[in-house]
């Protein structure tokens, strides 16, 4: 099981990198490279970076999911994200992981009643109440 996860970690590295880079490694050997293969390049290059921090933090993620099976992929890397890259001390799974920066419309504020109380869109956190939800 711990050499399984070794070889996915190590293929989703490898895997990252050619991505990224084999476009690139195509330009510098044509001559006149074609436009497509230009804005190819200019478009997956800059996401060489995020691809790096998921490769890196999707085993402290399984990890935090297999501890916490209500957690989602997405809550898991932003808390993961969120402690630096580290397993959180403390998980407390009511707490919006917006902080505040997914305020609602004034003209949709009628529609949501807050469950908890707060402004933050929170998956865990808002009801659709006129809508019959």
């Amino acid at each position: 099981l711990y050499q399984r996860g070794i070889s996915i970690q190590a293929t989703l590295y490898v895997g990252a990198l050619c991505f990224i880079y084999f476009p690139l490694a195509v330009c510098f050997m044509v001559p006149e490279p074609p436009v497509s293969l230009l804005v190819i390049t200019m478009t997956f290059f800059p996401l060489g970076g995020f691809l790096n921090i998921l490769v890196y933090t999707r085993p402290k993620v399984a990890s935090l999911r297999r501890t916490h099976p209500e957690c989602s992929r997405i809550r898991g890397f932003w808390m993961v994200l969120h402690a630096g890259g580290e397993i959180p001390d403390e998980i407390d799974l009511s707490v919006s992981f917006c902080h505040g920066c997914c305020r609602l419309p004034a003209w949709l504020e009628s529609e949501y009643e807050y469950a908890s109380g707060n402004q933050n869109m929170s998956s865990f956190g808002i009801r659709l109440t006129s809508m019959g939800f």
